[in-house]
């Protein structure tokens, strides 16, 4: 017999995935949203980073340069997608000075990074509470308590210089070097962040004082997107189940030949 109850072996299985609860779901990518802080009037950058694809849309904080600046510069703004999309997020800065490294031995010049990483926002302070204030940037405007994964870059120009990030409560820390590749822990670090209730996320960044670095702290730029949810677990039917879905096709195949037999007698 080829057939049960109408169902081909391709019905079959589509009927006994639906039972167990197997159909597959399609995943959508979350928006992913693109920070730039560069000095007033250096070139604004467009394209994929470790994260995004080409012709990706990055928001821009600009600012005067830390040379003849206030030593204290601050701002807000709302946000776009990498499609050019409002977000209905917004960001605040608060950090030393902006500056670009563009003639002064920048580690991407010349490469297609280099109107990322080539300018950033930076601050002074050494410690996250020292007296010269640390850089912060707050995101507003969040799912409360939703996860995120957040990129931040940090190349500066100055091979050794350390630039921590505390996020969360937990610190990664950024060994600027010679290079032309995107290379987590030499020009940017990635967190599995996670909004507070108010819907907010806030970054402190922050230097190293050593023979290596001279306490500076640089933030060329972040990517942030929402985590994808965690998919619910599957819990496999338990034997006794599976038994009695057995047993009650086998009973209605019987009770189907017996009505037939008897059709095909009477």
């Amino acid at each position: 017999m080829s057939k049960l109850g109408g169902f081909g072996h391709a019905g079959r299985g589509a009927m006994l995935a639906g039972f167990l609860g197997l159909g597959v779901t399609a995943a959508h990518a979350a928006p992913l949203i693109d920070v730039q802080f560069t000095q007033t009037g250096s070139p604004a950058y467009s394209g994929a980073a470790v994260l995004g694809a080409s012709g990706d849309y990055w928001n821009t904080f600009s600012g005067p340069s830390v040379f003849g600046g206030s030593g204290s510069v601050s701002g807000s703004g709302a946000l776009k997608n990498a499609a050019g999309a409002g977000t209905g997020i917004s960001l605040s800065y608060s950090a030393y000075g902006f500056f670009d490294a563009t003639t002064n031995s920048p580690f991407f010049g010349g490469t297609q990074y280099a109107n990322l990483l080539d300018a950033y926002v930076l601050s002074y302070a050494d410690t996250p509470t020292t007296s010269a204030a640390p850089g912060t940037v707050t995101l507003s405007g969040l799912t409360a308590d939703g996860n995120y994964n957040l990129v931040l870059y940090s190349a500066g120009n100055s091979s050794g210089r350390q630039t921590n990030f505390l996020v969360n409560g937990v610190t990664q820390s950024v060994t600027a070097n010679a290079g032309t590749t995107l290379t987590a822990g030499t020009n940017y670090t990635d967190f599995a962040a996670t909004a507070n209730a108010a819907g907010q996320l806030t970054i402190t960044f922050y230097g190293t004082i050593s023979n290596t670095s001279d306490g500076e702290a640089d933030l060329n730029g972040l990517q942030l997107q929402a985590a994808p949810p965690s998919p619910p677990p599957q819990t496999a039917p338990e034997p006794a189940s599976l038994l009695l879905l057995g047993s009650g096709a086998f009973f209605t195949l019987v009770a189907r030949r017996r009505a037939s037999r008897a059709a095909q007698r009477a």
